[in-house]
């Protein structure tokens, strides 16, 4: 069993030891300091990989040039159930209420999932790109550490049904209520009000039906209020999660790229190139890897490029 695999498992556990019932912050914040912890043991022998399909377009490709990514609003996410976990006395959220109350990032477990790759990697002619958690960790004395990204990455939990909580149902609707006041006070710069009702409402964004358990999906997910309360003293006490300070952060841990089997050369060449400048200035390298049809199987099989 890989780690990835493993923390999936342990995060499933809790929320179904929690009467399938959202998780609070701090509950999160435990599971990520384990998560952590594992990540940097010198004994540990395991990667901790994750991959993100891609189409080939101008903002990905400086997402590699810059070692950063960047966190889409909720409603940019192509699940229409995306955030709709809760119902309760038959009573739902509707989608176009949650606004930008979490910003997202998924990726996945695999690297040659081929719906993956048709329906996020533009039908092969895109890219997969390979981060290694455990260069984060290295990073703790670079202008690019983002060690604290960390605590807001999380494996997806697939569920069967929706989830009857009233306590958080009550919580994201109020949540979504606010949510444009609360920028209001923001930009006007005065104290925001009921920001209690902007905490422990990550979990309710990290679980997803079944039927996307395909995807083995991770994601980091920083609520508005965490990208935005920047105070010495976070009034919750939790310092850790308000470290990000805009949709574009830092995520320099790539360790491969993945080429689609349809890629165009030109593509291919333009990507090469970039890597080459990369890695004549970073001390890790990264490796290019062509994908290519398996002759005998339903599977891909990768070259080596550079």
């Amino acid at each position: 069993m890989t780690p990835t695999v493993d923390f999936r498992k342990k995060l499933a556990q809790r929320i179904e030891g929690n009467g399938n019932k959202s998780l609070s912050d701090e509950d999160l914040i435990g599971f990520s300091k384990e998560f952590i912890e594992v990540l940097g043991e010198s004994n540990s022998m395991s990667s901790m990989k994750l991959y993100r399909y891609m189409p080939f377009n101008y903002n990905n490709i400086r997402s590699i040039e810059k070692g950063a990514i960047y966190l889409s609003e909720i409603g940019k996410m192509n699940d229409v159930f995306e955030g709709l976990t809760l119902v309760h006395d038959s009573q739902t959220i509707d989608f176009k209420d949650l606004h930008d109350l979490v910003y997202l990032k998924s990726f996945s477990e695999e690297k040659d999932n081929l719906l993956m790759w048709s329906h996020y990697g533009d039908n092969h002619k895109g890219l997969c790109i390979e981060y290694e958690l455990k260069h984060i960790l290295n990073q703790q004395d670079n202008e690019k550490n983002n060690l604290g990204i960390l605590y807001h990455l999380f494996p997806v939990i697939y569920l069967e049904n929706r989830v009857d909580d009233e306590s958080a149902f009550n919580n994201l609707k109020y949540a979504s209520k606010s949510i444009n006041q609360y920028k209001s006070d923001l930009k006007d710069k005065n104290v925001p009000e009921d920001v209690e009702w902007h905490k422990d409402i990550k979990s309710l964004f990290l679980i997803k039906s079944k039927k996307w358990e395909y995807e083995k999906e991770w994601r980091i997910a920083v609520t508005f209020m965490q990208m935005n309360e920047k105070d010495e003293e976070p009034y919750d006490g939790n310092k850790v999660l308000y470290n990000i300070n805009n949709q574009n952060i830092p995520f320099d841990c790539i360790t491969s790229i993945y080429f689609g089997a349809n890629l165009e050369n030109d593509k291919q060449e333009h990507i090469e190139e970039i890597v080459s400048r990369l890695n004549n200035d970073k001390d890790k390298k990264i490796s290019v890897y062509k994908n290519i049809l398996n002759p005998g199987e339903y599977k891909l099989d990768t070259e080596l490029i550079v």
